[in-house]
């Protein structure tokens, strides 16, 4: 009789996160997850090439990519990193099948961005993240993620009120970052 599935094989288990496909040409990234101990997981980038027989890996796995994703047409990329406790969104040119090696631009996170956004001329991209702190005004959350507009007192369940970042590319082609909120008051909708 077969051995059963044990605590010890999590960590065995590459869970696929993401796959995100170029919108022109034959080429996906992969964003796999697996257990590094019991309170630690690692992520990692795995390019799937265009090949006669379809489209397979043509790189080993890059580790601590937590996310990536193509503009509309293409021409541009983000990468998510988590190093040595650093998450950061790195803007790239991607240049004939391939991610430039300098970044256009670079910004700094506390926590994972959500619903990442370019502009059509991928010269803007926005996103909403936590950068900490608390809202301490009652009324209707306005920027939530599970439950929209879910009525608290003290703000999010994770202690955090999430801020909306624009970045836009300069005309010397490096990127700027804002806060297009960024007082706790732009978050909350009148209660009645």
């Amino acid at each position: 009789m077969g051995q059963g599935f044990g605590p010890e094989d999590i960590y065995r288990v590459i869970a696929v996160r993401a796959v995100r496909l170029h919108p022109r040409e034959q080429c996906a990234v992969v964003i796999t997850t697996a257990a590094v101990d019991a309170k630690r997981y690692r992520s990692s980038r795995v390019w799937l090439r265009e090949t006669p027989s379809g489209l397979s890996a043509d790189s080993p796995p890059e580790p601590d990519v937590v996310d990536f994703g193509w503009s509309p047409v293409g021409e541009r990329c983000y990468e998510l990193t988590h190093l040595d406790g650093l998450l950061q969104l790195t803007i790239r040119p991607w240049i004939r099948g391939q991610m430039g090696e300098a970044p256009e631009g670079v910004y700094e996170l506390k926590d994972a961005p959500d619903r990442v956004s370019w502009s059509v001329d991928a010269r803007r991209i926005v996103f909403s993240t936590s950068l900490g702190g608390t809202a301490d005004i009652e009324g209707h959350q306005f920027i939530r993620g599970i439950h929209p507009f879910k009525r608290e007192p003290k703000g999010f369940h994770n202690g955090a009120f999430r801020q909306v970042i624009l970045g836009e590319m300069t005309t010397s082609g490096t990127w700027t970052f804002r806060e297009l909120t960024s007082d706790p008051v732009n978050h909350t909708l009148p209660g009645r």
